[in-house]
């Protein structure tokens, strides 16, 4: 079904594995072969091997007949989509529970390495024990993938099986399966066509993996923020309400890992992660905000608990401060909407200035700037950015208020992942 590449070295390994398996020598495959030769090979029956964006992952297989072919034929597909490869290698008259350790220290190893799996393709009977097996849960492949999902709940996992039972994919699916490939068997004859489509689901699914995979390492930073938090003790509520089991670290994670492409919930996501920001900008232990006719004013602990005024307040309406807002529009705003903070500009020193950009927002991007830029050292532009994920926020996920194009659409699973790297500088300590 692939068109010829006779200059790709992956191609012809393929090809010459398959040519020296025992079955191409058999009587039933010299009849499957009449009958497939029978059809009429038409040019749109090739199927071209590209995916979409698995470009830079790393995949394993994990694939009991590996060396019959099925591992140059994976290697041959994903390397020529620029993806990296890892099989593992099994080992005739193995025991079960052996093969089982080895599985399992084989995924520790690539699960600490400086390079994780990304998406694995798990096989379901890796073991000549699983053809007898009555219960699923006790088939060599279930087992790997809930080891996989045990360690780590955003790793992909595609099951490839030649398997049609409804309570295998049944218990793949409780344990969080992204996808299935059926693969084909000689002794289920399959058309040309039966085999493109098999291939084309086959990239299909892979490619719905690669846009989840994200996950794992976005899963990856919320264990280490929820382990590895650098806050004042006396901080109770704050570090129960984000860094606890269920708190909001959790529950943004698991809404993506139900559903990341739903703009529902990627302004679900959004909202949990400006509560996590707006609480943290509250902290007594972190500065002090407030304001006195329409001017804010307050300070910020630096990080060795020095004392920085970013605002004070002087008498005939001025103000010192650090900072001005900058207003303008973002691009995704309606013609008809008024100017907004969109960013900012840093003084060399304090200056006075007569006026002050008033408001909830404008209250709240001031204590943010001041606590971001003065006190956590993030660049400009990711506050910037912020500035702007938040005005998206406060007329999208918050309340739809049609100030904003219908048509654009600025949250998606970057921008999640984007707020989550913050808060791993702002909150994990740096050795």
């Amino acid at each position: 079904m692939f068109e010829k590449e006779n200059g790709n070295e992956m191609y012809n390994c393929l090809g010459h594995k398959i040519s020296k398996l025992d079955y191409t020598k058999t009587l039933h495959f010299k009849y499957v072969e009449s009958k497939v030769e029978r059809q009429k090979f038409k040019k749109k029956n090739f199927y071209t091997p590209q995916f979409n964006n698995v470009s830079g992952l790393t995949i394993g297989i994990i694939e009991d007949e590996a060396d019959k072919g099925w591992g140059d034929f994976y290697q041959f597909l994903f390397e020529k989509s620029d993806a990296k490869v890892e099989i593992f290698q099994f080992y005739k008259e193995e025991r079960k529970a052996d093969l089982i350790n080895r599985l399992k220290k084989w995924i520790d190893e690539h699960n600490s390495s400086k390079s994780p799996i990304d998406i694995y393709v798990v096989d379901l009977r890796l073991h000549d024990e699983d053809f007898e097996e009555k219960k699923s849960e006790n088939i060599t492949g279930n087992q790997i993938i809930k080891y996989i999902k045990s360690i780590n709940k955003g790793t992909q996992v595609i099951v490839s099986t030649a398997s049609n039972k409804v309570w295998n994919f049944q218990k793949n699916i409780e344990v969080g399966v992204t996808s299935f490939i059926v693969k084909e068997s000689p002794e289920t004859f399959n058309t040309r066509e039966e085999t493109r489509l098999t291939l084309l689901n086959l990239t299909k699914e892979v490619d719905k993996a690669a846009d989840k995979a994200f996950l794992a390492k976005l899963y990856r930073k919320i264990e280490l923020l929820k382990k590895c938090y650098d806050l004042d003790l006396n901080e109770k509520d704050f570090i129960s309400l984000v860094f606890e089991k269920k708190g909001l670290l959790d529950k943004i994670f698991d809404l993506l890992n139900l559903d990341c492409f739903n703009d529902a919930v990627l302004d679900q996501c959004l909202l949990l992660g400006f509560q996590i920001l707006e609480n943290y900008c509250d902290l007594k232990s972190i500065g002090s905000f407030g304001s006195s006719e329409g001017l804010s004013s307050g300070f910020v602990w630096k990080k060795d608990k020095s004392k920085f005024d970013v605002f004070i307040n002087q008498q005939n309406s001025k103000i010192s401060t650090w900072f001005e807002l900058k207003t303008g529009r973002f691009d995704f705003q309606e013609d008809s909407s008024s100017n907004t903070p969109i960013g900012y500009s840093v003084f060399p020193k304090m200056e006075s200035k007569s006026s002050f950009h008033s408001g909830l927002d404008a209250s709240f991007l001031v204590k943010m700037i001041s606590v971001l830029h003065f006190r956590e050292n993030i660049d400009k532009a990711d506050i910037e950015r912020i500035m702007k994920l938040r005005y998206y926020r406060s007329n999208v996920s918050a309340h739809l208020t049609g100030r904003v194009k219908s048509d654009i659409k600025i949250t998606a699973k970057n921008d999640i992942s984007f707020l989550i790297g913050i808060f791993e500088k702002i909150f994990v300590k740096t050795i």
